[in-house]
């Protein structure tokens, strides 16, 4: 048949310009679009072959052949597939949205076979990414079936020509000659590193001659002493094919996983947790997830984390996608092989995709799952694990609200029932209060022990009511968040009013309030018009029962520790912070005060004394005094006053 030249479908010549220009941020992605093109046509021609063993001449060595020529700067693929005739490259390369391949699979599914070949994409669409790095582009093939080839011609101008050529086998070989800018492309060891960072895993070899200079060897395979080098060309597999993920959980070995672990995530350690499963359905993909011991060095660096990769059908798209996997989870690593999804995906079209929101669902689920398991089955793994990621997770309380519930159960905090080696959950902390408890109470702190010497405390110890303790500086975030849990509401002991009942009669404490309230009013007056300037309010405390004094944040107000650490970070924080200053009326500093304030309202004494209290207060917080010499010079003075007393 006479060569003929065909105009492109409009859409092709928009769709060129966008493959160039815009579609492809990266032109790597054109060898990974060309190798799933030719894997695919494999799989039609081995399919259709079931049925029609003729259309196959006998064929077994299936294999995708990659050539480059540096000299005259060309690169090229070629497969013993399918192939094509006039019609298809017509049909196929000639417009957009229209795939043989495609078609094929939606005819396979139509028909409801069992045994189907997998079909990645959208053939026209993949094969004009070859542009992005071609000044011209051949497209020669042969119809499996079909006596005569074709040869498809374009410069990727509006126009393109098909004319017949000689053609032995069926099958298709593309040539790309390389534009000025892409000569990498004609290159070994470019090649050999695209094939393994994107089609690793296709299931055909992927070949490529090599041609290395070898000296003449002895019979036993020793270089002959003398004997001259000569160049020496072999067929090499550059890809791995095996994908672990594809195989059954019970035929791999543990070994094996830990192999695959590693090279995927350059971490020694042994895994705490494997996942490794499939889902079949409306939508089907298989993960294999996992869960580190603890954190790797990367971790501690965001920019260079890496998590999940994302395949479609073993071939490689993408890593480290929050769509996929969110960011509170990004500690875990692994894979995700979808079936369903086109390869050629971007990150914006994996935002409003169905699928992928069911694979997320899918893989936080199973993830979630896991270290609840690990933390009712292994406490002493989970916590070594929750040392090093129990920050991130804590995370995805604001983000998360799908999964806030199963969350929470899996926080881990120190707490006033144990010594610092044991940690407890929500739960059991609910497990344990008394009956007449209503909130679950928390403090926050630098360390345990500068909580566990906070006057906060003392009513709750003398009550025997359980306190958490708030080490991290997410934890009273996560708080915030969280609000109640089982009805029971989260409830800082530094922050607000306790509510807590007073009416125990062996309650030393348990006094008619409102006679404190006038007893030692001109004390709390005296205190207020000195310290007007650094509190809210002086009042009486029905927290306290040894210590003198107390700083309380009103409620809603930034306690005093998250103060300090917003400040520490550099984040904006306003200069003062006033807060409210609370007295033990059964302290005989605040007595003496009182006696002091009967005589004599306006004894400088007052003044001194209110100004120690409130940087006694400050310091019990866990923050600095405002000035140390000054504190230092009224404690001396009160010291020398009391010994000459």
């Amino acid at each position: 048949m006479a060569s003929e030249t065909v105009e492109f479908q409009t859409e092709v010549s928009e769709l060129l310009q966008l493959m160039v220009h815009s579609l492809y941020s990266d032109k790597d992605i054109f060898l990974r679009e060309l190798v799933s093109n030719a894997a695919d046509a494999i799989d039609k021609l081995r399919f259709n072959s079931l049925t029609n063993p003729a259309i196959n001449e006998g064929n077994s060595d299936w294999k995708i052949k990659l050539n480059y020529d540096k000299e005259k700067n060309i690169f090229s693929i070629e497969d013993n597939g399918f192939g094509m005739n006039r019609e298809d490259m017509c049909s196929h390369l000639g417009t957009i949205a229209r795939s043989g391949t495609r078609q094929f699979m939606e005819a396979l599914k139509e028909e409801k076979k069992g045994d189907k070949p997998d079909l990645i994409g959208q053939f026209g669409v993949g094969f004009y990414s070859s542009f992005m790095v071609a000044d011209k582009v051949e497209v020669e093939s042969r119809l499996a079936g079909e006596d005569t080839g074709c040869k498809w011609t374009s410069k990727g101008d509006g126009q393109f020509t098909i004319d017949d050529c000689d053609r032995e086998k069926f099958g298709t070989k593309i040539t790309i000659h390389l534009k000025e800018d892409c000569k990498e492309y004609a290159d070994e060891s470019k090649i050999r590193q695209l094939v393994t960072k994107y089609s690793n895993f296709v299931s055909h070899p992927i070949c490529l001659d090599v041609t290395r200079e070898e000296v003449e060897k002895d019979e036993e395979g020793k270089p002959i002493e003398g004997a001259e080098s000569k160049s020496v060309t072999t067929e090499e597999t550059l890809n791995a094919q095996e994908a672990l993920w594809k195989r059954p959980k019970k035929d791999i070995k543990p070994e094996e996983y830990k192999e695959f672990y590693q090279q995927l995530t350059y971490d020694w350690n042994e895994p705490l947790e494997i996942i490794h499963y499939k889902v079949e359905g409306a939508s089907e993909f298989t993960g294999l997830l996992f869960i580190p011991s603890k954190p790797p060095m990367a971790f501690m660096n965001p920019d260079k984390r890496t998590t999940l990769h994302l395949y479609i059908n073993r071939v490689f798209i993408m890593k480290d996608n929050p769509d996929i996997l969110p960011e509170y989870l990004d500690f875990v690593k692994g894979v995700v092989d979808s079936s369903d999804l086109p390869l050629n995906v971007s990150r914006e079209i994996l935002q409003n995709n169905k699928q992928v929101t069911t694979i997320r669902k899918s893989v936080v689920s199973k993830v979630l799952k896991a270290l609840k398991d690990i933390l009712d089955k292994d406490r002493s793994k989970y916590i070594e694990f929750y040392n090093g990621f129990g920050r991130t997770i804590k995370q995805g309380v604001q983000s998360d609200f799908e999964n806030v519930e199963v969350l929470r159960n899996l926080f881990l905090f120190e707490s006033s029932q144990f010594d610092n080696k044991k940690m407890t959950t929500f739960d059991e902390y609910i497990s344990r209060m008394p009956d007449d408890q209503k909130d679950i109470y928390y403090l926050s702190g630098s360390t345990r022990s500068a909580i566990e010497g906070s006057p906060h405390l003392e009513i709750l110890k003398s009550k025997g009511f359980e306190v958490l303790y708030l080490t991290e500086a997410i934890d009273e975030w996560v708080m915030s968040n969280l609000r109640e849990i089982e009805g029971k509401k989260l409830k800082s002991i530094e922050s607000g009013d306790l509510d807590i009942d007073e009416g125990d009669k062996n309650d030393e404490n348990n006094k008619d309030f409102e006679e404190d309230k006038k007893k030692y009013e001109k004390v709390t007056t005296s205190l207020q018009e000195s310290l007007k300037e650094e509190v809210l309010e002086v009042r009486l405390s029905k927290r306290l029962t040894d210590s003198a004094c107390c700083l309380i944040a009103p409620e809603g107000q930034l306690s005093a520790h998250m103060e300090q650490t917003l400040r520490q970070h550099g984040q904006q924080v306003p200069d003062k912070i006033k807060r409210i200053l609370e007295l033990n009326p059964r302290h005989s500093l605040v007595s003496a005060m009182q006696v002091i304030s009967e005589k004599d309202a306006n004894d400088p004494r007052l003044s001194d004394y209110a100004n120690i209290l409130y940087d006694q207060a400050l310091l019990t917080s866990g923050v600095p005094v405002r000035n140390p010499v000054a504190f230092a010079k009224r404690m001396s003075d009160l010291l020398a006053a009391e010994a000459m007393a």
